[in-house]
């Protein structure tokens, strides 16, 4: 499922470019501040691309734990016209408080917020299942990401976020920041009901503990990025159970944590690692990566 709206606009540009200047029609993304309201009460203004608002607003409140059951919700009701969302629920208002002071106390500090939620997902983690990958699939699928982006090809300013299962994508997503792409996959996850105990993500973008804690939130058990891990992610993954992979490009990956999940169908390789690591992987065709010492 890809959303059939452009994100993006002509603007007439300059250029420079070996010693001569240049005035063209150039694309570039659309942005636009989005107030979302809880019960009728303002909860925050995101900024984001104007497309799938209804997903993006869901999946923001469910990552911030203000929603949590889909019994709870009652009614979406979307402005265009004075970008605004109002949400109407049956429970949340005691959990709107808790993020407006949180918000609040972290204006300026965005870590502050990050260790609160990833502190309450590592306390009450959740059953992320143990399903098997193979190589090949996780290259397709890395690969697929770069097919669909013509967004980024034309003004180079999205980030790009996918849920996928063994046929490809379920849901492809574009948007100026890369939480509000993944929080889309999260609407839509929680809109659904979805089952996904089978299903991967794939982004764009490096995967910070934020990231993470939308991952977890969700209940997948694959990620897989064309970009960088940061040390915190990995070791929230190895804690919940989740398969990180990143630097996903061409036929090249790196996986971060719980290999054992992911099947080798390429030529057995042997990597020794620098001293004093003195450990080994060893892809064995059609059996898990094993990783041992020597």
């Amino acid at each position: 499922m890809v959303e059939d709206i452009n994100i993006y606009e002509e603007r007439f540009i300059t250029t420079y470019k070996d010693g001569e200047t240049k005035i063209f029609k150039h694309h570039v993304v659309k942005e636009i501040p989005l107030s979302i309201y809880l019960n009728k009460n303002e909860l925050a203004t995101i900024f984001c691309s104007p497309n799938s608002i209804e997903l993006l607003a869901i999946g923001f409140l469910v990552s911030e734990g203000v929603l949590q059951k889909l019994d709870e919700l009652k009614k979406i009701s979307y402005s265009p016209e004075k970008n605004a969302i109002w949400i109407d629920t049956t429970d949340g208002s005691k959990r709107a408080d808790g993020f407006q002071r949180r918000n609040f106390a972290s204006r300026f500090k965005k870590a502050f917020f990050a260790k609160a939620s990833a502190d309450e997902i590592i306390k009450n983690p959740r059953n992320i299942p143990s399903k098997k990958y193979s190589i090949n699939e996780i290259i397709k699928l890395s690969a697929l990401l770069d097919k669909s982006s013509n967004t980024f090809k034309l003004t180079g300013g999205v980030h790009e976020a996918a849920l996928a299962n063994n046929d490809g994508f379920i849901l492809y997503c574009e948007d100026i920041g890369r939480h509000n792409a993944l929080n889309r996959i999260l609407g839509y996850s929680f809109l659904n009901n979805l089952d996904t105990s089978d299903k991967a993500i794939v982004i764009s973008s490096r995967i910070s503990s934020e990231i993470m804690i939308k991952v977890v939130r969700i209940g997948i058990p694959l990620v897989i990025s064309r970009s960088a891990i940061t040390g915190l992610a990995i070791d929230m993954a190895n804690q919940l159970g989740i398969t990180v992979v990143g630097f996903a490009r061409g036929k090249e990956l790196n996986i971060y944590s719980h290999s054992e999940r992911i099947l080798a169908t390429t030529k057995p390789i042997y990597t020794v690692f620098s001293e004093p690591l003195n450990k080994k992987i060893l892809l064995i065709e059609e059996k898990s990566l094993v990783l041992g010492n020597e």
